[in-house]
């Protein structure tokens, strides 16, 4: 934990490899306590990496945000984000994880999904 600093920057490495190594290292430095912040480094690299390892990524955040989730409202903010930047390029069970737990959401969490996602729709 005290190197994660020096293993997210590493994400911006212009060699692929240290790019991947980092990813891994980044993946399981993951935990109840840094979830959001390691997220959010998973998302911003999202943004930038290429597109063919968006999928694997998109797998890996949703693997975090099911077993760390500090709550349902953050677990669908990340969610929509992570969809939001990959689209299509997300694989079908990333989407459908998602799409099912909102469905299973509350009804005043399913009225903000769908208002996220409109506007997410709107805005592209």
């Amino acid at each position: 934990q005290k190197h994660r600093t020096t293993i997210v920057d590493c994400l911006k490495d212009p060699d692929v490899s240290i790019r991947q190594r980092a990813l891994e290292l980044i993946y399981h430095l993951v935990n109840g306590d840094n979830v959001e912040s390691m997220t959010a480094e998973l998302l911003n690299y999202l943004v930038l990496c290429p597109r063919e390892h968006r999928s694997d990524i998109c797998n890996r955040i949703l693997r975090v945000v099911e077993k760390y989730s500090p709550n349902d409202r953050w677990r669908v903010d990340t969610l929509i984000t992570m969809l939001t930047i990959a689209g299509r390029e997300s694989a079908r069970a990333v989407q459908s994880a998602s799409i099912i737990y909102i469905s299973r959401s509350s009804e005043d969490l399913r009225a903000y999904a769908t208002h996220k996602l409109l506007k997410a729709i709107r805005d592209d």
